[in-house]
């Protein structure tokens, strides 16, 4: 597996070209994503969107996941690719579970 520096622009508030609303929820967002890509994650805009969307409420745990589902099914052609899919909502349900634990930070 080869590194792939993802786009982080701290000035501007963005991660791959995804807008921010704060460098807070931003820093949240780029570490759970640099500790899932550790994983195997790979990070794309829309699931940038995503994961921002989930941090602050704009979606729950059940719509984050029935995108997630929805999209691995769309690209699934294969057993190959059906396989690798999974491996990635695997990565993805530990990267929301630690964006669960920051909001839970910044409640208590």
């Amino acid at each position: 597996m080869t590194y792939k520096p993802i786009e982080i622009d701290r000035e501007n508030l963005t991660i791959m070209g995804v807008c921010f609303p704060d460098i807070e929820i931003l820093n949240c967002v780029a570490d759970a994503i640099g500790s899932n890509m550790f994983e195997g994650f790979e990070p794309t805009a829309k699931s940038v969107e995503l994961i921002r969307d989930y941090v602050m409420d704009k979606i729950t745990t059940v719509e984050l996941a029935q995108i997630a589902r929805d999209e691995a099914h769309r690209e699934q052609c294969d057993y190959t690719e059906w396989q690798r899919n999974m491996y990635k909502d695997v990565s993805l349900k530990e990267f929301f579970n630690n964006a669960m634990e920051f909001r839970k930070s910044q409640v208590e």
